[in-house]
């Protein structure tokens, strides 16, 4: 299954973006987990990291889906 197909259709296809957002095996994604090593880089400050770690989420998920912004994401 590609990650496309993971995210964007069959059950996943049937829940919001937001539900999908949350629902996404993030941990398990090599290959998103290899970009956001890439984006914090080392030891960044926790409120930075979680920062980072959102916008590269909704970065992720647009890739697939739709466009996201975070500002929509935090109004949810």
């Amino acid at each position: 299954m590609t990650t496309e197909h993971a995210i964007g259709q069959g059950a996943a296809g049937n829940h919001s973006i937001f539900q999908q957002l949350e629902d996404y095996a993030w941990a398990s994604d090599a290959e998103f987990q290899s970009g956001l090593q890439a984006i914090l880089g080392t030891n960044p400050a926790p409120e930075q990291a979680e920062q980072l770690t959102l916008r590269a989420r909704c970065f992720y998920l647009s890739r697939y889906i739709a466009r996201l912004s975070e500002s929509k994401l935090l109004e949810h």
